[in-house]
Formats: structure tokens, C-alpha cells, sequence
């Protein structure tokens, strides 16, 4: 009678799980099911079951195992597609335990080899290949029970004593993290292995105006530029393992919409004019026409550097100049004050070249490498209400740094808007910044005084953000009677480039409010009285020269 070494195995697994305490259940139909036991443990050899209550003890282990036992000296072992598609879809753990007899009455060694990370990428990537056309039936019905698939075994798979123990440890190796994460770790290997290259392919065809460049609209749908394409009609591939196959096609009335296939590069514009050394470095996103680009003429390649509210186009190639659009937020929109300060310098910078009748430079790099050095070509002027914009977040921003806040704030341009005179006597008042001042205000008769130096008291009170600023200065400059009169009254003026600033007080978020106008003008008034005559006056106008 022939000898069934598949039986004797069979029984050396069971006497071995026995010894562990692990229960073994056969498969009633192996061939539907792909493996041969399945092994489960009982909750006590849970090794955290003895410290932490049982309601809160790890999942019970639980595995799949095939049984393969041989007499001769081999190192593979065929296998079906059907059954390596069993055993690699099931979220539990799987291996094959092979048995050596070599022969003789008692398993001479053993190996285990676990169906990971490989096994489910080989297996997924010959199911999708099986897939293909020229791989089906002529009834389109995959025949996996007649393609088969090896595994093989080595010296690192032998497990290190002939008995239970020995198979446990080799199961425990690598199920480390628990059956929980275990399950997690196999389903997500399986869903997302072969497409690490991208997940589909579409060929499409395009309606596009007869008006525009075609090839200068692909990439600019590639780098978010273009919103959505008109598709006539196309198809959709599913790629996996660079394998496609055709899941969908879709008809005219269709529309490509674009959306970013991954996070952007990371890259740098410097800009500066040929008239002054300042320099300002922009950190940007970077889009560059990873999916399209390859399809058109190098010379129509560009890239979208976005800087904040600023976006810069910049050509790949030598046939175009660098275009700079702007979309700023909303006049009551919360925004970070050093985002608006970015944009702010570069329109400021972009006024004093033309001032200045000089070109504007500036150097694009994505990602530590240059890619282009030029000029910003400007198709018109800058709008004087956006200059006035650039000042008045310029003036926030000095005021925020000089309290260490300019990186911690949000704010609206509404709300800075309505601070326009506070935001600049403070910003006056708390650097070196000599700006020219002309103050005018009528003096009834009984109010005047001789001509001479004089302090006038103008406190400063903004609000940036959820902190307020008080700043207690003034002008000093010598007051005169400029020669206008009305009734009984007569208008002195000061026209000065001198500030003061004796006191300066930042509160925060439940602080609160501070010192009064009144107060505040306190301070200046008996920092220079001894000194020089205090001018208290009514602020008709105030004009910056």
C-alpha cells in the first residue's frame, strides 16, 4: 500500500497545535476554500490577558494554514490562482506549513512561509493580467483553477523546534502588533498594492475654442489654470501594476474638472529691481504639468508658482515671459496678516521700479533648483487704490512686528480700513521712520499763544487682530499763524518730520481695556512740560508729505 504522506502531516499538525492548546478545524472543501486549517487561540494565550480585564484584551489570534508534507528534497511548491486568491483576499493570517519526512516515520524539518507583502503583490498583480482579454476563455470566464503560482521556502523559513512551540513562535513573528492591526495592515496591502504609480488612465478627446493655442490650454488645465475641459467622448482604464483595463467610457456632455494629483513641489521666487538691492523671497506651491506636459511642445511648458493672494506663471521653456495675477481677499474676509504683507511688498516693489524707471528681476527655483531667471513683464500700471491698499498693510505689519504678533494674527481690510490714521501715527511713532507731518487747527482768539517749539499730544490707539495696541506720542515742531482767519478764530499750523513716543502698551485677549485717550495724552504732557510748551489742539486735517 502507497504511502500518504499528506495524512501523516495532517496528524503532526494536529499533535503539535494539541501541545499548545491552539484548536484546529479542517475545511470541509478545500478546493472552495483555499486552505486546509484554520488555527484559532484561546483568549488566555492572549500574553496581555493576565494584567488587563478581559472586556479590553486583544482580539484572539486566529489564522488559515495549508498543510503541505513531501518525501523528496524540494524547495517550491505550485499553487492554483483560484486558491492563491482565497488565501490572499481573506483580511486573516495565512501560511503554509511544509513538513519534510524525507522518508522516513517522523517530520525530519519544517517550514513556514507566511503569504505577506510579496505572495499579495504577485497574487494581485497575475489576477489583474489574468484579467486581460487575451487571458480569458472564449466564454470571457478566467479559468484560475488552471493557472498556478509558486511559493518557495529557504533556510530563513524553518522554524526553530519540531512542535508546537516552535510553530507558535514562528505564527507570532508576524502577527507582533496583534490580529486588529494585522487585519488592518493585510486589507489595506491588498487594496492599494500595484497602484503606487497612479490608479487609472483616461483617454479622452477634447472640445476646444478654434480661437485659442490647444496645446497652451492642456497645460494650462494641468496646472489648475483651466477649471475643466469639454470631452467629446472617452475611456476610462483602471492601472494596476501598469496594467490598464477598460472600466468605463463615456460620451460627449462630459466635462474633465481639475484636481490636484498630489501635493504640490515646493519652490522660491526672489524678486528685486535693477535700481535698488532689496531683495524679497516668496515661498510658493509649485504645480507643475506632470500629466500633460509630456504630450506638447516643450516651448508651451509652464509652471504655477502660488505665493499667498499671488500666483505667478512662470514659462518652462524660452518663448514667453513671466505673467503675475493677484486675487485678494474680500474687504471683510479674515486673513493672515503675513500672507497680506507678502503680496503688499511686491506691489510696492513693483511701484518703485516703475518710480523709478527700472526693470523688475526675479529668479523662480522649485525644490532647490533654478529654473529660470528674467524679468516680470507688466502689462499695466498698478491701480493707486491697490498702492494705498500695500500702505496700509505695510503700516499694520510694522506695528504687529514691533509687539512680536505679526505672525499670530488674522485680519480684514475692512477693519485695518477704518484704522488708516491710528495704524500710521503708531507706525510713526514706534520706528525710525521721519515722515512729514503738516497739522492745522483753529484757535478761538483767547486761545492763542506766542509762536515757539511746542509739543502737540496725539495718542494712537489700533486694533490688530484680537490684540490691542496703545502708543502715547505726539509732534514736536514749532506752531505758527499761518494767516487764514474766519470770525473770530485763527488757523496754526505745524509742519514737522519730529515724533515722540513716551509710552507703549500692547493688551491682550482678556487684559482689559487699558488706558484712556485722556491718559494717554497724560503721558506725553508730562514727559515734555518742563521742557517746552504743550499744545493741545484739535486735529483739523493731517496731511503726509
Amino acid at each position: 500500500m502507497a504511502r500518504d504522506v499528506g495524512k501523516k502531516g495532517e496528524a503532526v499538525l494536529h499533535d503539535w497545535t494539541a501541545d499548545v492548546g491552539i484548536v484546529t478545524n479542517k475545511s470541509t472543501d478545500h478546493d472552495a476554500t483555499g486552505w486546509d486549517f484554520i488555527l484559532e487561540w484561546p483568549v488566555v494565550c492572549n500574553p496581555d490577558a493576565t494584567t488587563i480585564p478581559l472586556d479590553q484584551a486583544l482580539t484572539p489570534l486566529k489564522c488559515l494554514v495549508q498543510v503541505k508534507s513531501t518525501d523528496t528534497k524540494i524547495n517550491r511548491w505550485p499553487v492554483t490562482l483560484k486558491n492563491w486568491l482565497y488565501l490572499v483576499r481573506n483580511p486573516l493570517p495565512t501560511f503554509f506549513i511544509v513538513l519534510h519526512f524525507d522518508g522516513k516515520s517522523q517530520c525530519q524539518r519544517a517550514h513556514l512561509v507566511h503569504v505577506g507583502e510579496h505572495y499579495i503583490s504577485e497574487t494581485q498583480r497575475r489576477l489583474r493580467l489574468a484579467s486581460t482579454p487575451n487571458k480569458s476563455s472564449k466564454k470571457g470566464e478566467i479559468k484560475l483553477n488552471k493557472a498556478t503560482m509558486q511559493f518557495s521556502w529557504s533556510q530563513k523559513d524553518l522554524i526553530p523546534s519540531l512542535d508546537g512551540h516552535g510553530l507558535q513562535s514562528g505564527i507570532f513573528q508576524y502577527i507582533q502588533q496583534g490580529i486588529d492591526e494585522y487585519l488592518k495592515w493585510k486589507q489595506s496591502i491588498c487594496r492599494s498594492v500595484g497602484y503606487e504609480n497612479g490608479h487609472g488612465r483616461v483617454d479622452f478627446t477634447v472640445l476646444l475654442p478654434t480661437s485659442i493655442d490647444a496645446e497652451q490650454h492642456i497645460v494650462d488645465f494641468d496646472i489648475g489654470l483651466v477649471s475643466h475641459l469639454e470631452i467629446d467622448r472617452g475611456e476610462f482604464f483602471d492601472e494596476r501594476f501598469g496594467i490598464p483595463v477598460l472600466t468605463n467610457k463615456f460620451e460627449s456632455g462630459g466635462r474633465l474638472e481639475a484636481l490636484p494629483t498630489g501635493p504640490p513641489e515646493k519652490g522660491q521666487i526672489t524678486i528685486w529691481t535693477s535700481s535698488r538691492n532689496k531683495k524679497l523671497f516668496l515661498d510658493c506651491d509649485v504645480y507643475l504639468p506632470r500629466s500633460f506636459g509630456k504630450f506638447v511642445d516643450s516651448s508651451k511648458l509652464r509652471a504655477r508658482f502660488d505665493a499667498g493672494y499671488l500666483t505667478f506663471v512662470v514659462p518652462l521653456g524660452n518663448s514667453s515671459s513671466t505673467r503675475m495675477n493677484f486675487k485678494l481677499p474680500r474687504l471683510k474676509e479674515q486673513a493672515p496678516l503675513r500672507k497680506l504683507y507678502e503680496s503688499a511688498c511686491v506691489f510696492l516693489a513693483i511701484q518703485a521700479a516703475l518710480d523709478d524707471s527700472a526693470s523688475i528681476k526675479l529668479s523662480v527655483s522649485c525644490e532647490d533648483k533654478n529654473l529660470r531667471h528674467g524679468e516680470l513683464q507688466l502689462t499695466s500700471n498698478i491701480p493707486p487704490s491697490l498702492i494705498k491698499w500695500a500702505h496700509l498693510i505695510e503700516n499694520a505689519w510694522v506695528v504687529a512686528r514691533h509687539f512680536d504678533i505679526e505672525s499670530k494674527v488674522r485680519v480684514s481690510v475692512q477693519s485695518l480700513g477704518q484704522q488708516n490714521l491710528e495704524l500710521f501715527l503708531a507706525k510713526s511713532y514706534l520706528v525710525s521712520d521721519p515722515q512729514w507731518f503738516k497739522i492745522c487747527s483753529w484757535l478761538e482768539d483767547d486761545e492763542r499763544f506766542p509762536e515757539e517749539k511746542c509739543c502737540i499730544p496725539r495718542p494712537a490707539v489700533v486694533n490688530i487682530g484680537e490684540y490691542k495696541i496703545q502708543v502715547a506720542g505726539g509732534f514736536i515742531g514749532d506752531l505758527r499763524f499761518n494767516g487764514n482767519r474766519r470770525e473770530n478764530q485763527y488757523q496754526y499750523e505745524v509742519v514737522t518730520n519730529s515724533t515722540c513716543k513716551c509710552f507703549e502698551r500692547i493688551l491682550y485677549p482678556g487684559d482689559g481695556p487699558g488706558e484712556s485717550y485722556e491718559e494717554l495724552t497724560g503721558h506725553v504732557s508730562a514727559h515734555h512740560e518742563h521742557e517746552m510748551r504743550i499744545a493741545y489742539v484739535k486735529f483739523a486735517s493731517k496731511d503726509q508729505k
